[in-house]
């Protein structure tokens, strides 16, 4: 696994790129077949229709492929370069009155929906380029009236369609940060949790993983005696504190005063020193509120990953670690193989059993809108 956690995928425009792909085929893949048909039936352009008929043939692949989920990156790069060379070669062969230029106009806007900015860019850019100096050799001339319509329109077409996908890449990754963001404390929520886990998964074994389920002790009373606004500032402040502190880790609130920390270790030693060290810094200083400096401790569980784990699997047996810190007498960790006395062990028994039947996942996948085991407040 890496050392750092990785990067959010990008499965929800994977899946918009994949349906404007289905779309766009399937109209390349009626178009081409009739303009194919036609060109070859008239015995005009007989090899260029020839070449509309492949085209069409290509584009019904691509549109199979793309609704089956089995279609290379570099098929859909093939399509998208062949469409831009039938048009660019129909507009080099074909006299101006047969307007075959008008069908460069619909590139800039194909190349950004299958593609975005960083690659319809370029590709537009050469498809304006090539078509202007094609027109240049032929009865247009830079300055005529023709010529300067079809540029503007071009430039047009182009701006609009950047100027979309722009606003629309920005708009999917707000929307995305929502959706993966607690917005009272800014960091991620279960659903990041839940796909961090996923591409560590996927990602190539490199260093191992523990996950520590962090609990704020008796936070019910900090919010009866203090009031949710001075709860609130509590879970601000501690959020903030344990990120400074594990800046390489991955942490996530997936609780009222529950959160959940990805630490990228997998020497027990060294997890068990970083947790405590948590607990150090948490209780070391009070957290200033409106109503007044609130001393505050917590209480982790750690469980390290095993070679094939499941994020129900870690949860559960992090779970089991924090109630027998909890039944301890709080403000420690717990981890399986340290020295447990009497009280962790009763406290890890009613852990397992209430972990057993609170669990509100199974598999390998864990539910975004779970409820935790844990109800908030509990302490």
């Amino acid at each position: 696994m890496s050392h750092t956690a990785p990067t959010a995928t990008t499965a929800a425009d994977h899946a918009f790129r994949s349906r404007v792909l289905i779309g766009i085929s399937l109209t390349t893949l009626l178009l081409s077949g009739l303009l194919g048909v036609s060109n070859v039936g008239r015995g005009a352009a007989v090899i260029y229709g020839a070449v509309q008929l492949g085209y069409a043939g290509l584009s019904g692949y691509v549109c199979w492929a793309a609704i089956k989920q089995r279609l290379p990156n570099w098929v859909v790069y093939l399509y998208a370069l062949t469409l831009t060379g039938l048009v660019l070669s129909g507009t080099a062969i074909s006299s101006i009155q047969a307007y075959n230029v008008v069908w460069a106009l619909t590139l800039p806007t194909i190349n950004y929906l299958l593609f975005g900015q960083r690659i319809a860019l370029p590709l537009s850019l050469f498809a304006f380029a090539t078509t202007l100096y094609t027109l240049s050799l032929k009865e247009f001339t830079f300055g005529t009236p023709p010529f300067n319509n079809l540029m503007l329109s071009y430039l047009l077409v182009w701006g609009i369609s950047h100027s979309y996908e722009a606003n629309r890449a920005r708009n999917e990754q707000q929307l995305r940060r929502q959706a993966l963001t607690d917005p009272l404390t800014g960091i991620g929520n279960r659903l990041a949790m839940q796909q961090t886990f996923a591409e560590l998964q996927r990602a190539p074994a490199s260093a191992g993983l523990a996950l520590l389920l962090i609990d704020i002790d008796w936070f019910k009373q900090v919010n009866d005696s203090f009031g949710h606004e001075a709860g609130d500032t509590v879970l601000k402040t501690l959020s903030r504190r344990l990120t400074q502190q594990e800046p390489d880790s991955a942490l996530f609130r997936i609780g009222g005063e529950e959160f959940c920390l990805f630490m990228y270790s997998d020497k027990p030693a060294t997890v068990a020193a970083r947790a405590r060290q948590l607990c150090e810094v948490i209780r070391a200083t009070p957290i200033t509120t409106h109503t007044g400096p609130i001393p505050v401790t917590i209480s982790i569980g750690v469980t390290l990953s095993p070679p094939e784990p499941t994020l129900s699997m870690l949860l559960r047996d992090a779970d089991t670690q924090l109630y027998v810190a909890k039944g301890a007498g709080r403000d420690q960790i717990s981890m399986l193989g340290l020295v447990e006395t009497p009280n962790s062990q009763a406290a890890a028994h009613q852990g397992r059993r209430r972990a057993h039947r609170d669990q509100s996942v199974s598999g390998s996948s864990l539910d975004a809108t779970a409820t935790p085991a844990r109800k908030a407040g509990t302490g």
